[in-house]
């Protein structure tokens, strides 16, 4: 049976979309594939335009007032307009290094083509046969010699000549270092307009020698056995090798969020340098077998069969697709899309390394869409959904990081736009902390003034410490930074003529409602008092300030504040059709298939509204979603995913598993890369973690068994996964039945187990396991 961990296609990609992805968290290739001619598209992930942020202008926060008196008055439109007045700069891009261009001189038929990208070990492989012989190239992208590493062997003995050339398209030079050794040296510019900016000039660069922009480099080895090797002008060419060893490292000038990457920046020559010396000296067998190790002792903690392997293992991966389109199904692609979304992240987020963006670590335009940069009204987010339920959790780091510098720069945003404390960002954030609501004062406050993302963010700090437990971690890290949001959203709040304490203004992310003007017209508008989805962000922020203190034994007077203020919240409203209102009662829906599904955050990723607790709010949540369904929503892939999500939180496991087959089958290119489109690689996390929520949920108090099990599943096991409590859990299921669970502790501490109609209590230590049968009793 051909292993179910391998994506393959009997073709090269056609397009960037179709290459496959390898990434050891810092640098990343997509590999063409390609026969006579391959592309190698290259990143690194602090190679960004921009520089460190500037203070906010504090007049800005002038405007508000009039914003505010508009709103209350009912005058939506104008409010919008004004709203432009609270706008700053737009986030700096997330930019490609360059391509390496393999060029081979091959004699006779090609035939037997496979590009491979095995999951299971990280490694990828482009096979074919030209004439008689055979050839094979092998690439990692290597963590601990942190380098990309290439290996091309031949059948035949001298068989092996090509030329190669290491390129960007960025402003800069190639030039030979030795008769085996390129190198690639330039500038990022120092400022980037988004794609979709008219705004001239685009790009501006600094070519002083210590001006701004992220400086960086690039080197290209080779090493050969057999042939020979020589540098041709900005090229190397090998002649009749045997075997032939490329390596690309790469480093840039960037220090810090705060640091001046041309006068303050790290060296990044002597960074390239010193890498590529370092792993000239190690053999491609001692890289291969490191770099595996270092992957699988992440990968491996989790493994999934949704049942019987399946023939389709046998197919290219995009005739899998195919099929599925038709109406077939295909239980073992779901599967390996499952483990494809905890590749992508194993490869693009490492501690140490640059949250995973737009794309994770994968970009090759030079204006890439949405800047490529962190979308945190909801895609930076999904990114790390997976990160804790699928055993990832220490791949979290570098959002954690991205939080602590939107902590500093979104000080100075919340005083400088709103006049508050504590700390906020909006709807967009960059590698260098951009915390301003964006949009130059042309954007759209429909997506442009929202100033909710700290509050976001802040949720994936609790929910690391309620699924590990770690009492430092909450001290030191995730208190102080909700503490923060929460003492904004306390400054931010404003009596409003409802009565209530209001957000204003407050948007429903990339969404507008209708509304009947006072001259009787229907006007469609972004601004109001606060959305449901900003209630329950505020909820949520203080719900968990209030326990976190309470945990640290701190804080008393905010949490005392804190209290008095909850009462005079607006609460969640249910509509007349029995739908969780997105807006305030007096104002309607207008996109009723919108992609964003931001009014139903209470109920998934927060658990403000759960089945067993709240069953009406709950009733509401799945009206709306299906209403949203049945309307077309659900059309992007991060969109479907989120879709998954929900319906798994319902219980409702046909449809979450619909939802997966319609990611599959409309949202997901032949490499399995996520389609917004162009690619997004939210759709390819949020989707596993759709899937983990399926077979596992922790967020009411208790943890449940295969709380969404579809009948595509009929019998299979997922072991690994984690609950919140510092517990992993593996299960086994038969004909739709729970055969049994293991439960294993890592922090002390009471368990209670759901299953079905039946509930258990275990107390257990650290270090502990306990085996339940599928009636929970403990064997």
């Amino acid at each position: 049976m051909v292993n179910n961990n391998e994506i393959w296609l009997d073709k090269p990609a056609g397009n960037w979309n179709e290459a496959f992805p390898i990434g050891n968290g810092r640098l990343g290739a997509m590999i063409f594939g390609g026969i006579a001619s391959e592309r190698l598209q290259l990143n690194e992930d602090t190679l960004w335009s921009g520089e460190p942020m500037k203070p906010g202008d504090p007049a800005k926060c002038k405007a508000l007032p009039a914003i505010q008196q508009l709103i209350f008055a009912g005058k939506y439109a104008e409010a919008a307009e004004e709203c432009k007045k609270l706008q700053g700069p737009y986030t700096q891009s997330y930019l490609p290094l360059g391509d390496i261009k393999l060029t081979f001189r091959h004699e006779g038929d090609v035939s037997g083509y496979r590009r491979t990208l095995n999951i299971g070990d990280a490694t990828a492989e482009v096979a074919y046969s030209a004439g008689s012989i055979q050839f094979t190239r092998t690439l990692v992208a290597s963590a601990p010699d942190n380098a990309i590493v290439i290996r091309i062997a031949a059948s035949k003995p001298g068989s092996i000549s090509f030329t190669a050339s290491l390129t960007s398209p960025l402003r800069s030079q190639t030039a030979p270092l030795s008769a085996s050794r390129v190198r690639l040296t330039g500038r990022a510019p120092r400022h980037l307009e988004p794609n979709y900016s008219k705004r001239e000039p685009a790009s501006v660069y600094d070519d002083a020698p210590d001006g701004e922009g992220v400086r960086f480099c690039a080197i290209l080895d080779a090493i050969v056995r057999g042939g020979s090797v020589s540098s041709t002008g900005e090229d190397l060419a090998i002649e009749s090798a045997d075997e032939v060893i490329l390596t690309l490292t790469a480093a840039t000038s960037f220090n810090g969020f705060d640091k001046s990457p041309g006068r303050e920046g790290k060296d990044e020559l002597a960074l390239a340098t010193g890498a590529a010396d370092a792993v000239r000296s190690r053999s491609f067998d001692a890289v291969l077998r490191d770099h595996i190790a270092d992957y699988r002792r992440y990968f491996d903690r989790v493994s999934v069969e949704f049942g019987t392997p399946s023939d389709t293992r046998a197919l290219p991966t995009d005739k899998r697709l195919d099929r599925l389109r038709d109406g077939a199904e295909d239980i073992d692609l779901e599967a390996l899309y499952f483990q494809f979304g905890r590749y992508l992240l194993i490869s693009s987020s490492r501690p140490g390394t640059v949250a995973a963006n737009l794309q994770g670590i994968w970009n090759e335009d030079t204006r890439p869409a949405w800047s490529s940069n962190f979308t945190i009204n909801i895609n930076t987010q999904m990114n790390y959904w997976h990160s804790e339920t699928t055993n990832l959790a220490d791949l979290t780091g570098p959002l954690f990081d991205l939080i602590d510098a939107l902590q500093v720069t979104g000080h100075d945003a919340a005083r400088a736009y709103y006049n508050a404390g504590g700390w906020c960002a909006g709807h967009n954030a960059d590698i260098w902390g951009l915390a301003n609501p964006v949009g130059a004062g042309v954007g759209d406050p429909c997506w442009a003034n929202w100033q909710m993302g700290g509050a976001w963010l802040v949720q994936h700090l609790w929910e690391h410490y309620e699924f590990g437990r770690d009492a430092e971690f909450l001290k030191k890290r995730a208190y102080p930074a909700i503490k923060g949001v929460a003492e904004f959203l306390l400054d931010a709040l404003v009596a409003a003529p409802t009565g209530h304490l209001e957000i204003c203004p407050s948007t429903s992310p990339e969404n507008k409602f209708a509304y009947t003007a006072a001259d009787g017209s229907q006007v469609i508008c972004p601004v109001t008092t606060t959305t449901t989805m900003d209630r329950a962000l505020i909820r949520e922020v203080f719900g968990n300030t209030i326990k976190g203190a309470r945990i640290l034994g701190v804080d008393d007077d905010l949490v005392a504040r804190i209290e008095s203020v909850l009462p005079k919240l607006p609460p969640f409203e249910i509509g007349n059709e029995g739908q969780l209102r997105e807006w305030p009662a007096n104002l309607d829906e207008q996109d009723l298939g919108h992609r964003h599904i931001s009014h139903l955050y209470a109920h998934h990723p927060a658990s403000l509204i759960t089945r067993t607790k709240t069953p009406e709010l709950a009733a509401a949540v799945r009206t709306s979603l299906d209403r949203r369904i049945a309307n077309g929503g659900g059309y992007t892939g991060w969109s479907r995913a989120w879709v998954i999500n929900q319906y798994a939180r319902l219980g409702e496991a046909e449809k979450a598993h619909d939802s997966i087959v319609a990611l599959l089958a409309h949202s997901t290119y032949p490499s399995l890369l996520d389609v917004h489109p162009p690619f997004q690689i939210d759709g390819n996390f949020g989707g596993p973690a759709g899937m983990a929520e399926m077979l596992l949920q922790s967020h009411d108090g208790f943890i449940e068994l295969l709380p969404a099990l579809p009948s595509a599943w009929k019998s299979g096991k997922a072991n690994g996964l984690r609950a919140r409590g510092g517990v992993e859990v593996s299960q086994t299921w038969k004909d739709g039945k729970l055969s049994d669970a293991i439960l294993s502790a890592s922090v002390d501490g009471e368990v209670t187990v759901k299953y079905g109609a039946i509930t258990t209590t275990l107390l257990l230590n650290r270090g502990q396991s306990a085996t339940l049968d599928g009636k929970l009793a403990r064997r």
